[in-house]
């Protein structure tokens, strides 16, 4: 007779600086596989100034997700938390590691005062060019790239 172990994995989520942002490398790529290790260390540097990055580990210390966030004013939100960067290594169609990530990334924005969190992602397999909208916003030269996700909190 076969048994189903079950486990959870347990992670912790911590500021993510210049100092980690080695070891978050690989998991970036997975959303950019383009940016080379310098390019990303770059546009660490420059994030800090103007928000962050919150990193996802697990119980190993593995950066298993990260996101960069910002804070905006947005006319129909109000102060919001903007997550770009959003990405987690997920083994699960539960997506414990997207759950805790986004939980962590909610605390951060109750404590810096925001009504709101915002997460931009790709658009692939989301939002398509076929729509009247989106043609006329193509026509004008851009494409359809990512979209947003709302949460009033």
């Amino acid at each position: 007779m076969a048994t189903t172990a079950s486990y959870k994995p347990q992670f912790y989520v911590v500021g993510l600086g210049l100092a980690e942002a080695g070891a978050a490398y690989p998991i970036i790529r997975a959303i950019a596989p383009e940016i080379s290790l310098d390019d990303w260390l770059d546009y660490v540097r420059r994030r800090g100034r103007e928000g962050g990055f919150i990193g996802l580990f697990d119980e190993g210390g593995t950066v298993v997700g990260l996101a960069s966030y910002r804070i905006c004013e947005r006319l129909r939100h109000g102060r919001v938390l903007t997550l770009d960067d959003f990405v987690t290594f997920e083994l699960s169609r539960a997506a414990p590691a997207r759950a805790a990530l986004m939980a962590a990334a909610e605390d951060r924005a109750r404590l810096l005062g925001c009504a709101g969190i915002e997460v931009r992602t790709g658009a692939r397999g989301l939002a398509g060019t076929g729509s009247r909208k989106a043609g006329g916003w193509l026509t004008l030269g851009l494409t359809l790239d990512s979209v947003i996700f709302v949460k009033s909190l």
